[in-house]
């Protein structure tokens, strides 16, 4: 198993609406699975939140399938035309989230990720548009 800290990008538009994030991460790789762990910021004075960026690899490097695993259950699953369901706490209350993967194309070379992953997303059981998220990372320095 390899480890090392890397610097991780995350890009996400909606709406017209971009949000650049960079966070330090734990990566490591094993067994055609790569995992990038971190924290960041949700809500804006809050405590920053643990996350999990987990890819299955195909032989080549190139990126099969994704999720994306936060501390307290949530979890959102990728894999190209397919659909995830989870909840998510909010401070009203627990919140259906459901996505539809659209596309999912990237992959791993030298433990370093290139992940854009297009999905529609629903909150409460409603269409609340499509959202675009990428995944890149580099040596932490």
């Amino acid at each position: 198993m390899k480890q090392e800290m890397q610097r991780l990008r995350i890009e996400s538009s909606a709406g017209g609406e971009m949000i650049r994030v960079e966070v330090k991460a734990r990566m490591t790789l094993s067994e055609g699975k790569a995992r990038w762990m971190y924290a960041q910021t949700i809500v804006e004075g809050e405590a920053p939140v643990a996350e999990m960026l987990e890819v299955a690899l195909e032989p080549d490097g190139r990126v099969r399938e994704a999720g994306m695993k936060r501390v307290g259950g949530f979890t959102l699953r990728f894999a190209e035309g397919q659909a995830w369901s989870s909840e998510m706490a909010t401070p009203a209350g627990r919140l259906s989230v459901m996505i539809r993967t659209e596309s999912i194309e990237g992959h791993v070379k030298d433990s370093l990720v290139d992940l854009t992953i297009s999905y529609r997303l629903f909150l409460g059981g409603e269409e609340n548009g499509k959202t675009t998220i990428r995944y890149t990372s580099q040596p932490f320095q």
